[in-house]
């Protein structure tokens, strides 16, 4: 007697869950392929926010070593003794920080008090045809540039440091030129906070990066010894 084999083929059912599953195979593969994308896009903003964050504070030191160093007199030495830090350091007892643009250090190393109620303007960039390169900021030297998903800012705030005055005031005790000064603890640190802020997808996303830094020198203040 002869048998049939009756598993020989597919049925029908069988062809379409094999289909079935293939589909599904194939759209989670090609569903993968944004994500990537968009991980790849995310990181490598985050990588230029640490870097104009980074800029920005370097900005603002070099102003600090500069007015130490080649502040003429009556200024020097001085670390606010240039005018736009010195203008964009908030007083003690503000509520509300000044905002102050940072060019970038291939165009003068500019500080700008942001206009109206603190807004700043998005960075514009420039880039250089042979190397790819780009450089960030604002003001005249970028009105031609083009405009970056990134804004940035900086925040100068004055430190209490009553440590560091109490040394500056046993300095100025023991020295032999000693003319009365005093050491201010209002006026020997800052907390120089920079900020970048930029749109992606449908978030809104901000890197922040904070340094303290110090005065170098003597405060002259007179008549408080």
């Amino acid at each position: 007697m002869k048998h049939v084999n009756l598993k020989t083929g597919f049925t029908l059912l069988e062809a379409l869950i094999s289909i079935a599953i293939i589909l599904v195979a194939i759209s989670t593969s090609f569903s993968v392929v944004p994500q990537g994308q968009i991980a790849v896009q995310h990181i490598r903003n985050q990588m230029v926010a640490s870097y104009l964050a980074q800029e920005a504070v370097e900005i603002v030191r070099n102003k600090r070593d500069k007015g130490m160093f080649f502040a003429t007199p009556p200024n020097s030495p001085n670390w606010l003794a240039d005018p736009e830090l010195a203008n964009c350091v908030s007083e003690m007892g503000d509520t509300v920080l000044k905002k102050c643009t940072v060019n970038a250090l291939g165009f003068g190393e500019l500080l700008d008090e942001c206009n109206g109620v603190g807004e700043c303007p998005p960075l514009k960039y420039v880039e250089d045809p042979v190397t790819g390169r780009r450089l960030y900021g604002n003001g005249t030297g970028f009105q031609g540039g083009v405009d970056a998903i990134f804004t940035r800012w900086v925040e100068i705030e004055r430190i209490p440091n009553q440590t560091a005055a109490d040394w500056e005031q046993g300095v100025y005790d023991s020295s032999p030129f000693d003319l009365g000064e005093c050491g201010d603890p209002n006026n020997l640190e800052i907390k120089v906070t920079s900020y970048i802020q930029w749109h992606e997808g449908l978030r809104d996303r901000q890197f922040k990066l904070s340094e303290n830094l110090m005065w170098w020198g003597k405060k002259f203040v007179t008549n408080c010894s």
